[in-house]
């Protein structure tokens, strides 16, 4: 189903201004002097009951009342204090204002005057705290850390270094960083920043708390306390609350309002209350002590005789009792107690001599009762007052709106309820509970409601009244709305360019919320030489993408367009394209693109090779590279090269030559591109000094031409050793002309290599041209004919037993240059002796070291590779390279050990069956018959699996006849070894036949390189 669209009307706000306006609302308080009680309401009025005979209850009368009454002219108050017989209060503005006796000039407006309502306190501004306290004196704090002290001074509890009393205001010495103060009955406390302690006046019962008695002018630090956040002063003792919720106290402690669980009578240092934890509030009596815990309830101790510890009896306690739960504030006054509970109620209990207790009676209370003081009349205050729709369906919509705050009740307390009415004019709480339909009954902490059945055209107004426990209520603004039929949207499908097929239909009308099954290509669109994957927002694909299938969230009409992907059969370019010579990467001129098709790269004049490594645009591409002169003559190629890996060395014979790379995608097209390497010119001499001129010679007549030598006759052919029917000329051979014989060159170079094999098999040959190979009898001879051609000659001896008239595939001799093979067919044949000499004989081969040109002299394993070829064991490729870095296969490896260590085994039983008719057959048969190889599990022997070092350590071990060693522990990722090859690899370690990494890692799996394995072999032979 989808969204309705929701019109708003106009809106109509209970309040005018801001968005929140609200009248002055502060957080009730409460003070309790020796003899009557105060009070801050939330509207900040002051309300005060009790002993009145001072003046002290502010309502311009000495008349005690049981009852509050309301100070006169005193408006916007945050806090009230108290003395014995006076009042304070402190206003938002950060005045002080006080009233009620004023014998010690205690009311600090410079006179002994007597007040009866309310006068300011001279010389104070920027106040923040001022004093809840027993005494004639009071203190106030300001906002910069000091504090200020007036009234009585007897016993130096102002703090100004003296005992005269002051009719005005006077700043406490030495003290800074404050942020609480407490007057107790002749003495003051102040709790500084850093959660010390420091204390002034009278100390005839330890309440400095400094471990004497002794009296103090100014303030002291109270030592053993640290971590304070909370501080009271009663008549005559202390209290402290620490930041882990311990409440200490010192002092007066005849009846134990120290709350020790001790019955001395004094402590003069800080002790901690006793079975008392988790305290976030504490006033202190005349003689009694009350705290409140952080779960409410609230705890009383010391002297009890007019109950003032609330707990039904008269016994003073010396340590703590519950006497009521949900409390937030407490004062404790000479001989009774007040408390605020979470609704905003006061209790009290106590001496009610003068009506302090405020319950409208003189009657004294043993437990708590109510008092008729009222605190709340502020109505809860919602942060926003606007109401705000969200829109579910056809006929229903779901309101929102912010929780409101209050100054008591908690935010989860508040109750509200939704209003619906037809009138636009419901401006206040009275109006809407008359006119409106309340739609729920109150409901605690919400700030959401479904309204359903609503009709679509028709205009609704909403409002909702919050309230607090106290029952104060505030309206939200009212909220007009009218529901409208939804917007139709539809889904579209475009073939974006396709050449067949027709896009699918989509039927459906949504509306906003819906969500669209996004249809398959059913209707087969297709595009010549792309693929379909799928829709898109945007035609171009820039868009979101959709696979059939998917789910589309409607918010308006949508076109979804068909998503192309050209196939990759079609490509043929590359993506990468690096040159290299000596491994130094060459640069390209111009830079490589995909789209440039045509390079140029100089080289140096004595670089004689260069490599070429390409990435291909699409994977399955394939690359090839060919070498031309500078006719733009075929040197040699095309020879695969694998994307992403680096080609064979390319000869470089010319000053300038082309390679061309000739990349063919999966459907057939191909791409050429062209890299012409220029070597730079030689330096010409510095030209010498030109001889003088001779004359030039006679000339000579030019020599007679000599008349050309007569080509010999052809000689008789030979009649066959045994007669046999001579095979039928073919019709090709009968009109074929007899080529001119050509003298072939001479080599004169060595033997370089000689191979022993069985006419049976077939064998793959390196050789460098201008070398001769011995192959079981046959020799060949490779020559350069001219500067792009090759020719090969061969002469066959086979060995004794070959029968020339079972000529097979197998009677072949394969000899590849530079990536072509050619396939000569040996069809001269005699019987001749199988004595031939051993191949590893050191006599038969002579030193001969070859110069590979990827293997300069600064090479790590040039030492090794050139004993290895001198030696005849290893050679190189026919382009003059030996490819160190080329990775060793386990057949090429069993190939290498037996030529390394002229390796012969009796008989050539095969048990692998991947090996039977594999190239290295035989070298893999010798070391399975010498006990050096066994195979894999699946008895086969994986011969064209690349060697790892910890498989080449198994073989090592074995060739050496080694005892396995615990020496691999050396290595560091001794973990990564397999079971079977651990021992082996510390006995190739101890042995020295394979070393570590310099990192101290050994590399079991990695692959043995060219390289590699001829250091490794070298040691070998150094062993054996």
């Amino acid at each position: 189903m989808g969204l309705c669209v929701f019109v708003l009307a106009n809106s109509f706000p209970v309040y005018q201004g801001k968005a929140i306006d609200f009248e002055y609302v502060t957080a009730p308080a409460i003070a309790h002097g020796y003899y009557h009680s105060l009070s801050v309401a939330s509207d900040g009025s002051v309300w005060a009951w009790g002993n009145n005979q001072n003046g002290q209850l502010g309502n311009n009368s000495t008349a005690s009342r049981t009852i509050p009454v309301r100070v006169e002219a005193l408006e916007e108050v945050e806090s009230v204090g108290s003395m014995v017989y006076s009042s304070l209060a402190l206003k938002d503005d950060g005045t002080v204002w006080a009233w009620g006796q004023n014998e010690d000039g205690q009311l600090g407006d410079g006179t002994f005057e007597e007040r009866r309502i309310p006068v300011q306190v001279k010389g104070l501004k920027d106040i923040i705290e001022i004093t809840d306290g027993l005494g004639f004196h009071a203190l106030a704090l300001r906002e910069d850390g000091t504090v200020w002290a007036w009234g009585d001074n007897e016993n130096g509890q102002l703090g100004d270094g003296t005992t005269d009393l002051s009719l005005q205001a006077v700043q406490v010495q030495g003290l800074e960083d404050v942020i609480a103060v407490a007057a107790g009955g002749y003495f003051s406390l102040a709790l500084k920043q850093d959660g010390s302690v420091w204390s002034w006046g009278s100390n005839d019962q330890g309440q400095l708390g400094d471990g004497t008695t002794t009296r103090r002018f100014s303030p002291e630090p109270v030592p053993g306390i640290s971590d304070v956040i909370a501080i009271a002063a009663g008549g005559t003792h202390s209290l402290a609350l620490t930041s882990d919720g311990t409440l200490w106290g010192w002092g007066e402690n005849s009846w134990g309002a120290v709350g020790a669980g001790v019955d001395n009578s004094h402590v003069s240092a800080p002790t901690q209350v006793a079975l008392l934890n988790d305290v976030v509030k504490v006033a202190a009596g005349g003689f009694h002590s009350a705290a409140i815990r952080k779960d409410g309830t609230l705890w009383t101790w010391g002297l009890n005789n007019f109950s003032q510890l609330g707990d039904g009896t008269y016994t003073s306690r010396n340590s703590p009792v519950q006497v009521l739960d949900q409390a937030i504030d407490v004062s404790a006054g000479g001989y009774s107690t007040i408390a605020i509970k979470q609704d905003a109620n006061v209790w009290a209990w106590g001496l009610n001599s003068s009506g302090q207790l405020g319950d409208s009676t003189a009657t004294l209370r043993a437990e708590p009762v109510q008092s008729r003081a009222s605190l709340d009349f502020s109505a809860p205050i919602p942060l926003s007052a606007q109401i705000t729709p969200e829109y579910t369906g056809y006929s229903e919509l779901t309101l929102h709106w912010d929780k409101a705050t209050d100054n008591i009740s908690p935010q989860e307390q508040l109750e509200y309820m939704v209003y619906q009415s037809d009138s636009a004019n419901l401006n206040t709480v009275a109006a809407m509970e008359i006119n409106g339909t309340p739609l729920h009954t109150y409901t605690s902490d919400i700030d959401t409601m479904v309204i359903g059945d609503l009709t679509a055209g028709e205009s609704y107004y909403f409002n909702i009244i919050v309230r607090d426990a106290r029952g104060n209520k505030r309206a939200y603004t009212m909220q007009q709305a009218m529901l409208s039929e939804p917007e139709k949207y539809t889904v579209t499908y475009d073939g974006n360019g396709h050449t067949g097929g027709t896009p699918p239909e989509d039927e459906q009308i949504y509306e906003t919320g819906d969500e669209a099954l996004v249809l398959d290509n059913a209707n087969e669109l297709v595009l010549l030489g792309h693929s379909f994957v799928g829709w898109n927002t945007a035609a171009d694909g820039s868009g979101t993408s959709y696979t059939p299938g998917n789910l589309l969230s409607i918010t308006s009409s949508v076109t979804l367009y068909a998503n192309w992907l050209p196939d990759s059969s079609n490509v043929n370019s590359l993506s990468e394209l690096r040159v290299y010579a000596a491994e130094e990467e060459l640069e390209l001129s111009p830079a490589f693109a995909e789209e440039q098709l045509s390079y140029t790269v100089e080289v140096e004049n004595t670089i004689e090779s260069v490599t070429i490594t390409t990435v291909t645009a699409d994977a399955s591409a394939k690359a090839s590279v060919e070498l031309l002169d500078e006719q733009e003559e075929l040197i040699w190629g095309p020879v695969d090269i694998t994307s992403g890996e680096m080609s064979d060395a390319l000869l470089l014979p010319s000053a300038s030559q082309t390679v061309r790379l000739i990349v063919t995608a999966k459907n057939g097209e191909t791409r050429l591109y062209m890299i012409t390497i220029v070597k730079e010119a030689e330096q010409p001499e510095e030209p010498t000094e030109p001889e003088e001129p001779t004359e030039p010679e006679e000339p000579t007549e030019p020599e007679e031409p000599t008349e050309p030598e007569e080509p010999t006759e052809p000689e008789e052919p030979t009649e066959p050793e045994e007669p046999t029917e001579p095979e039928e000329p073919t019709e090709q051979e009968e009109s074929k002309e007899p080529e001119e014989p050509t003298e072939p060159d001479k080599f004169e170079g060595p033997v370089i290599r000689e191979i022993a094999i069985r006419p049976d098999s077939s064998y793959q040959v390196e050789y460098r041209v201008g070398d001769a190979l011995n192959v079981a009898g046959m020799k060949l001879e490779v020559r350069r004919a001219d500067g792009s051609k090759t020719s090969v000659s061969v002469t066959a001896d086979m060995v004794s037993g070959f029968d020339s008239s079972q000529v097979d595939a197998h009677q072949t001799l394969t000899v590849a240059y530079q990536g072509f093979e050619v396939t000569y067919t040996v069809s001269v044949a005699k019987r001749v002796p199988t004595d031939l000499a051993d191949p590893h004989e050191p006599e038969d081969l002579e030193s001969k070291p070859i110069d590979f040109v990827d293997v300069p002299v600064a090479h790590w394993a040039k030492l090794e590779i050139d004993r290895l070829t001198a030696s005849g064991v290893v050679l190189g490729y026919p382009d003059g390279s030996f490819k160190p870095n080329q990775r060793i296969t386990r057949a090429e490896f069993a190939q290498l050990v037996v030529q390394a260590l002229g390796l012969q085994a009796a008989g050539d039983d095969v048990i692998f069956e991947d090996t039977k008719t594999h190239w290295a057959r035989d070298p893999i048969a010798i070391v399975q018959l010498s006990g050096i190889v066994t195979g894999m599990s699946d008895h086969t022997f994986a011969p064209d699996q690349e060697i790892t070092r910890q498989e080449m350590a198994v073989i090592l071990m074995r060739t050496l006849g080694l005892e396995g060693s615990n020496d691999f522990t050396r290595f560091k990722d001794e973990a990564a070894f397999a079971a079977w090859s651990r021992e082996a690899v510390g006995a190739a370690a101890s042995s020295g036949v394979m070393l570590g990494y310099p990192d101290g890692s050994f590399g079991p799996d990695r692959h043995v390189t060219r390289a590699e394995a001829a250091v490794i072999v070298t040691r070998l032979l150094s062993l054996r």
